[in-house]
């Protein structure tokens, strides 16, 4: 039964606290033992937590700076695309591209999506806002800015993207990707700003 198989997070990493110190970025991940799809956490005595570690610099378990640069180079190869063909190679059976509209597209849903209704004539980087390395899963947050045709209608848009990806028998792949409304070059950027 799925609400007692929810686990919240698949990779587990218990550091002993004087190696805390040696990562860049740690974060605590609740992982429930049982019960409650429908925000029943009250019983926090069902809780166990974690660390999770990311963009380490040592490590215990191996060193995570070259997830770190496999996820980066994810991006980079990501945010140059423009045919629509990107997420064959590099996205999970199940990756989901979440429109603006709130629409999701599978892999070959979008690759005719954006080889159809959208031509891409321009599209950059802006700002990576932030990028969150685990040992099997990733996030990232970014500005982008394209150039295109939606039904032959020209737009020129700066748009916020969160990715999720995975780490699949050794290899990062693009799991989850979801755009926003895009607003014009010369409106105010998006600011992020993380505690």
């Amino acid at each position: 039964m799925l609400r007692r198989a929810l686990l919240l997070t698949a990779s587990v990493i218990r550091p002993a606290a004087g190696f805390q110190k040696s990562f860049k970025h740690t974060s605590t991940v609740l992982r429930k033992a049982g019960g409650g799809l429908n925000g029943d956490f009250a019983d926090k005595s069902s809780f166990h937590t974690s660390t999770v570690l990311s963009e380490a610099k040592g490590g215990l378990d191996g060193d995570f700076a070259d997830d770190k640069a496999a996820v980066d180079d994810l991006i980079k190869r990501w945010s140059a695309s423009k045919d629509g063909t990107f997420f064959e190679e590099n996205g999970t059976a199940d990756f989901q591209f979440v429109r603006p509209s709130g629409n999701p597209l599978s892999k070959s849903d979008y690759k005719a999506f954006v080889g159809g209704d959208v031509k891409i004539t321009d599209i950059e980087m802006v700002k990576v806002n932030k990028v969150d390395v685990g040992a099997d899963m990733a996030f990232a947050c970014v500005t982008q800015s394209a150039t295109f045709t939606y039904q032959g209608e020209p737009n020129d848009d700066v748009f916020v993207v969160s990715l999720v990806m995975k780490k699949v028998e050794g290899k990062w792949f693009v799991s989850w990707c979801h755009r926003s409304s895009g607003r014009k070059p010369d409106e105010d950027k998006p600011v992020f700003v993380f505690a």
